[in-house]
């Protein structure tokens, strides 16, 4: 059997990791009942990082254990902090790049919430592509928006003077085809937008409640720079965003006016992927021990009462299913209403919105984003609750500094 290949450059030079079993298969598809819960699909996870670009892949995935339907359900647009983030990116694409009465199209968009904002801003024209769409869900859709409930087409067939892929990179198989097709889609003078949890961030702050199967890949900066590149686009602009969590880039086409004298390479990504593999060679204890400081911690805060732990994404399923006692936490909070009453996958808590609490109120609620600490205690004043807010976001201090010497972050472009 061939060594496997780094999906960014097609190196064989990938080192793994970290491990883990028995992850549920879809972080953000809930399920109806408990049983049902119990029984979701499961993926294992063997993360390898490239040392030639900094990509991080699970060498474990199989495409055949899910697939996205209208039960996938991962909007984030329900809290007013994502929704400020979100209208800031909009309106930033607007007015710099002109984008007004054009065409726009974004790849992986749900329920059309973030393209809603792209033709309400500009009065521009949207088309979406993505199974998991919802009609039924996109209750804010702007008239102007159509959104196909389907794979994106590779053909080239859609054109757009914007086209995003926000968040959807790191679910494909193959992400040469995707950023290889967001370069085919644009028209003449256009530009792309791509968005993806910065692999970096996952490393170096030991964000462990990010490993999930449904993340094939996590892209870094030199990684994603070497699928711009080999996709015919050049960097525009770049650089992390939402408490660095996430890294970004406008992107032209290599033929574009604007393209000249923008690198395909940066001399600087061969220091910035040394540091991102010493921060993957780090990852594994420090995940242990940051497994272990949280299940005391769940521990502690069910000593004093009930306990519940807000998010019903990704994270939070996370949390439920790799940190040892949760069976202790009683429910997990979410503000999305979609979610309520369902299920989380293979721990099989309850979810419940921010209004049930009222009724019994929980002595802990277990945080895990940091960039929602001060929105959920707000909500939780708001109802009275005199609920306390934990994070385990800093049991464990990562020992990587933000860039080796001379390197620059590694999740930043020059």
């Amino acid at each position: 059997m061939a060594a496997p290949a780094c999906p960014a450059c097609t190196s064989t030079a990938l080192e793994g990791f970290y491990a883990h079993d028995d992850l549920p298969a879809l972080c953000n598809a809930l399920w109806p009942d408990r049983d049902a819960a119990l029984a979701a699909p499961r993926g294992d996870v063997r993360l390898a990082v490239c040392t030639a670009c900094g990509m991080m892949t699970n060498t474990a995935f199989d495409p055949a254990v899910f697939g996205y339907s209208p039960q996938y359900e991962n909007s984030l647009h329900f809290s007013p902090a994502f929704q400020r983030y979100a209208t800031g990116v909009a309106r930033r694409l607007v007015d710099e790049h002109g984008l007004r009465d054009v065409d726009v199209v974004e790849i992986g968009p749900g329920s059309g919430d973030f393209l809603s904002l792209l033709c309400r801003l500009g009065g521009n024209r949207g088309r979406g592509y993505d199974p998991s769409h919802d009609p039924a869900r996109a209750t804010d859709l702007d008239p102007r928006v159509t959104i196909e409930a389907r794979e994106f087409p590779t053909d080239g067939s859609f054109r757009g003077r914007l086209v995003c892929a926000r968040h959807v990179l790191e679910h494909v198989p193959d992400p040469t085809e995707l950023v290889g097709a967001v370069a085919r889609g644009l028209e003449p003078g256009g530009v792309a937008y791509l968005e993806v949890p910065d692999g970096w961030y996952l490393v170096d702050r030991v964000a462990l409640w990010d490993v999930i199967y449904e993340h094939v890949h996590h892209v870094t900066a030199p990684a994603l720079r070497r699928l711009a590149a080999d996709a015919g686009l050049r960097l525009l602009r770049a650089g992390t965003a939402f408490g660095d969590q996430f890294l970004w880039a406008d992107a032209v086409r290599a033929d574009d006016p604007r393209a000249a004298g923008l690198p395909a390479a940066d001399p600087g990504d061969g220091a910035r992927v040394e540091a991102i593999v010493a921060a993957a060679r780090r990852f594994g204890e420090q995940a242990r021990l940051l497994l272990e400081a949280a299940a005391e911690l769940v521990a502690e805060a069910a000593a004093r009462g009930p306990v519940v732990l807000w998010g019903a994404g990704s994270k939070g399923v996370t949390f439920l299913t790799t940190v040892e006692g949760t069976d202790r936490i009683r429910a997990a909070v979410d503000i999305n209403p979609h979610k309520r009453g369902r299920h989380v996958p293979v721990s099989g808590h309850p979810v419940v919105a921010p209004a049930d609490l009222v009724a019994d109120p929980p002595a802990t609620a277990i945080v895990l984003n940091p960039v929602y600490v001060d929105e959920i205690g707000a909500q939780l004043a708001e109802l009275g609750l005199p609920t306390q807010v934990r994070s385990p976001m800093h049991l464990v201090h990562p020992t990587a500094t933000s860039g080796a010497p001379g390197a620059g972050r590694p999740g930043r472009f020059p």
